[in-house]
């Protein structure tokens, strides 16, 4: 198998050009270091171009032309080639499905088969569905030769892996017995109030009666008809226990312990029904859920909440609606599942129009000054902590961290203009991964008790932390204790503001301060991944990787000294000299940042 030991359990092939990130950084062991630990080969053997010895030959020496130079060993500072596998893959236009990108509690037949190394011959960047943007940085010197057989295997989700595995007995098993889903002992019935699912079977029922005729979704629809049987009682059982279990460790937004399915609307929580099936072992019950994505998709940015938000997107009144915020959720989390299970089309739609409701509907809410509460004042008594008060700002939280990391995303891998800005971002950071997940409300208090005033920050606050010239030890001690959620923000605002830079005063200062951003973000990183375990760094799964690759793009771009955006604003300019006016694209920028201070602490 040509891949590392690391890089294997993750089904990355290995080019064996140099010891990836991965080894490097946690010390194991690697197919490269092995190899080059290995006797020469004899010289009636075919030379392998991969192979490097321990000791490399000096300058002066010749070699016969039968065998050709062996390259020296670079130190990490001196290697510039950098993998973005995660990163190619979540730009990779070939359908996958939610459950092969996030992976399974079992692995798969067959998944440790190695990928051919030359999958990669004769694709171009617009064959892998990498923008404009990323084609060069992908293409070109900076970037190492990659598997191009295996980019769906895994599944970059910018949506807070910051988590911990929950308990299950098997693909199929029920949600443990310590969720308290409903506010009754049994989940899916309340003596005084309507069975909450035949309530969504009603009201989704009702959705596709009222389609104009001719409508492709309109009732009588046969898929709806068919995925009916999605709605039983058991079946529900079922995919809300996959949908914990399986999905909100990739996607921890709403809080487990303090979730209700009783008190949700039928909005959101169809949603999680339809995600939770399509982590079923059954094709059958994927299919199914495949089958009224569409459907689903529309019911949700139809309601009429939603449709209010957007509406008036500044009124005051909708800053505590709780109909309005199940429908922004709804409206999250619907867009979450079409960028990974929709056509082209409507991943496009789900990256620009539809993004777009949901961050009008952010600021409609007020979301973007949320606090939690806990982090702000003396800790409360044991016996008067407010878990379910703590859990509806963490879920605000979080999910407005995951717009900004998905729409920044979207800037560095499809150049998009930022609609939601680092400074913009006065919430709280999200709390620790152990207090998010916590089974009880006592084991969420004593987790928050031991934090380090780290979740009152902000995100712009972070950044020009890290991008001061000097850091006392009270400064470099403190952000240490960042998690890797948080480091994963952070990296994504950096590149914001890298991709911003052409519109920066003194950019040449702000690249300065970058190159010392970034050294600090890896020490770090590197901190916090020598404190994790073995089965902890397995839980985090792809959060391993991804903001590690983020890292990577950031000092390319900052080595370059220029961003696809310099260019844009170069040719921008050339034309206004010519034909009088200013270009779309500065336009559009300088219009942007008008809303935001763009000057760096």
């Amino acid at each position: 198998m040509r891949a590392c030991d690391a890089c294997a359990r993750l089904k990355l092939g290995c080019d064996l050009d140099c010891p990836c990130e991965t080894c490097l950084s946690y010390g194991l062991e690697c197919t490269y270091t092995r190899i080059s630990q290995q006797p020469e080969a004899d010289s009636t053997t075919e030379p392998t171009s991969a192979t490097i010895a321990n000791d490399p030959s000096p300058p002066a020496q010749i070699h016969s032309p039968e065998t050709p130079p062996r390259p020296k060993t670079l130190s990490r500072q001196e290697r510039s080639k950098i993998s973005l596998a995660f990163l190619l893959n979540y730009v990779n236009p070939a359908t996958t499905t939610m459950a092969d990108a996030y992976g399974q509690e079992t692995e798969k037949e067959g998944a440790d088969v190695a990928p051919s190394s030359t999958a990669l011959n004769g694709i171009s960047g617009g064959d892998l569905g990498a923008s404009a943007s990323i084609q060069q940085l992908i293409f070109d010197e900076f970037v190492a030769p990659f598997d191009a057989g295996r980019m769906d295997d895994v599944f970059i989700s910018y949506l807070f892996p910051d988590s911990e595995d929950f308990p299950g007995t098997g693909h199929d098993a029920n949600w443990h017995m310590g969720w308290q889903g409903c506010d009754v002992p049994t989940p899916f019935a309340t003596p005084h109030a309507p069975d909450p699912f035949s309530t969504l079977v009603d009201s989704l029922t009702h959705f596709t009666l009222s389609l104009p005729e001719g409508h492709p979704e309109r009732a009588l629809n046969d898929r709806l008809t068919r995925a009916s049987a999605l709605f039983s009682n058991k079946n529900v059982e079922r995919f809300i226990g996959h949908y914990f279990r399986d999905y909100s460790p990739h996607s921890p937004i709403l809080v487990p312990g303090t979730f209700r399915i009783s008190s949700a609307s039928p909005h959101l929580l169809i949603i999680i029904i339809v995600t939770g099936a399509m982590f079923s072992s059954s094709p059958g019950d994927m299919e199914l859920a495949r089958g009224i994505l569409e459907l689903v998709e529309l019911y949700v940015f139809s309601n009429q909440d939603f449709v209010k938000l957007l509406q008036a997107p500044y009124h005051a009144q909708y800053t505590n609606d709780v109909g309005a915020w199940d429908a922004l959720q709804a409206a999250f989390f619907i867009t979450q599942i079409q960028l990974r299970e929709g056509s082209l089309a409507k991943r496009k739609e789900a990256r620009t129009a539809r993004f777009e409701e949901i961050i009008s509907g952010v600021h409609a809410l007020g979301l973007l000054q949320t606090r939690n509460s806990f982090f702000h004042a003396e800790p409360p008594l044991p016996e008067t902590f407010q878990w379910n008060q703590y859990g509806d700002s963490e879920t605000k939280i979080r999910l407005v961290c995951g717009v900004f990391n998905l729409d920044a995303s979207f800037t560095i891998l499809y150049n998009m203009t930022p609609r939601l800005f680092a400074e913009e971002m006065e919430v709280d950071m999200p709390c620790p991964a152990e207090a998010f997940f916590a089974d009880s409300a006592q084991d969420c208090y004593q987790v928050s008790l031991t934090e380090h005033g780290i979740q009152t920050l902000h995100v712009s606050e972070l950044c020009n932390a890290f991008l001061q010239d000097t850091w006392g030890e009270q400064l470099r001690t403190s952000m240490l204790s960042l998690s890797l959620l948080h480091l994963f923000t952070l990296i994504l605002a950096l590149l914001q503001t890298l991709w911003l830079s052409p519109y920066r005063p003194r950019k040449w200062q702000l690249m300065q301060r970058m190159a010392v951003a970034l050294e600090r973000w890896r020490d770090v990183w590197d901190f916090q991944n020598t404190k994790l375990t073995p089965r902890q760094r397995e839980r985090f799964g792809f959060l391993k990787t991804a903001p590690l690759e983020f890292w990577q793009i950031a000092r390319v771009l900052v080595k370059k000294k220029a961003t696809r955006l310099d260019r844009a604003v170069d040719q921008s300019n050339l034309y206004a000299a010519n034909n009088g006016r200013y270009g779309s694209c500065l336009q559009c920028a300088q219009d942007l940042l008008q809303k935001v201070d763009k000057e760096q602490a």
